[in-house]
């Protein structure tokens, strides 16, 4: 029984670090009832049982040794037969109020979500679930942007969070440590893990930006607008892939970048990128769309020293005319880094 503990604690310890999604899809669901104190679990899980851990919040940190000590903890292995789980957990009146962490390890994947154990059934306060009251009026007010009620299974989570995002603000707290705890329980697509894994440049542009980036969608959105500011401002005309990507998936029109030739791409990203750092999202695109349709007016009215482009992949017409003459394609700076 000790040795099974320990495993379960180890592999606790290992998923921290990499800071595992709460809602990961096809896996474990789980929801906490505030009107009956029960927590559910419900998925599939193909090893065929789940390590659950319930446990105070600030066992999170130091989970190794909180969760053996800790008389308000519970730690359990449960059937999943067939690969289904199904299983409901009545929090006991002997667990005070406060803000607790409800883990499943199932394998290799990890699933988490933080629950307020309170006196009523409409929800806890910040004081009832131990989080930071210096700063109340913010951190309420920036999970009213969530725009989640008080009694759903959203609220300890978003409280969590809000109070993560004021203290980063604040400098009260690092980006780095926001993303290891805060993010636990947040559905976030293990972002923690991929800042680990950046090269140190853009690390730490990552953690000037992310501060003041705009949280009120979803982590990932905010998370994903820092990674691009700074693959641009590290990487510049080398980020241009990148930032192409960014900009499809937020459904922005590129038609008229489409039908720039290659040399043109190029000389736009120089031109946008050139002894700029952009530090908010909106800027980087009013500039990205205001160097598009210049660089496009350039191609197709060239002056006498202008170089054109034979050929675009893109679809669109080198411009003619005038004393230009044909290149087939300007060759990349090859020694820029790209983002992973």
């Amino acid at each position: 029984m000790k040795n099974q503990m320990l495993k379960i604690l180890l592999i606790m310890a290992v998923s921290v670090l990499l800071c595992s999604s709460a809602f990961a899809e096809g896996g474990i669901d789980i929801n906490y009832d505030v009107t009956n104190r029960a927590l559910s679990f419900d998925g599939t899980c193909e090893s065929g049982f789940v390590n659950i851990t319930i446990m105070p919040r600030d066992c999170a940190e130091d989970a190794d040794a909180c969760i053996t000590t800790h008389t308000h903890s519970i730690l359990l292995t449960v059937s999943a037969e067939g690969g289904i789980l199904n299983k409901d957990i009545v929090i006991g009146d002997t667990f005070p109020t406060g803000c607790y962490l409800a883990w499943a390890d199932c394998g290799e994947e990890s699933y988490k979500r933080y629950f307020a154990v309170t006196t009523s059934d409409t929800g806890a306060t910040l004081s009832e679930m131990g989080l930071n009251t210096t700063y109340s009026a913010e951190i309420e007010a920036q999970r009213a942007t969530y725009n989640v009620a008080a009694g759903s299974s959203d609220f300890a989570d978003m409280s969590v969070l809000s109070e993560g995002i004021i203290l980063m603000k604040k400098g009260t707290v690092k980006a780095e440590d926001f993303l290891h705890y805060y993010t636990t329980a947040t559905g976030s697509s293990d972002i923690a893990y991929e800042y680990d894994n950046l090269e140190d440049e853009l690390k730490a542009e990552v953690k000037r930006l992310l501060p003041g980036q705009t949280f009120t969608q979803s982590l990932d959105d905010a998370w994903g607008d820092a990674m691009i500011l700074a693959n641009v401002n590290v990487n510049e005309a080398a980020a241009e892939d990148d930032l192409i990507s960014y900009l499809t998936a937020k459904g922005e029109d590129l038609t008229t970048y489409n039908l720039l030739t290659n040399y043109y791409k190029e000389l736009m990203m120089s031109s946008l990128t050139a002894d700029k750092s952009y530090d908010d999202i909106a800027t980087l695109i009013s500039n990205f769309k205001s160097e598009v349709s210049a660089k496009y007016t350039q191609m197709n009215n060239p002056s006498g020293d202008t170089y054109t482009d034979g050929g675009n992949d893109g679809g669109g017409g080198g411009g003619g005319g005038g004393g230009g003459y044909s290149i087939s394609d300007k060759p990349k700076d090859t020694e820029k880094r790209k983002m992973k």
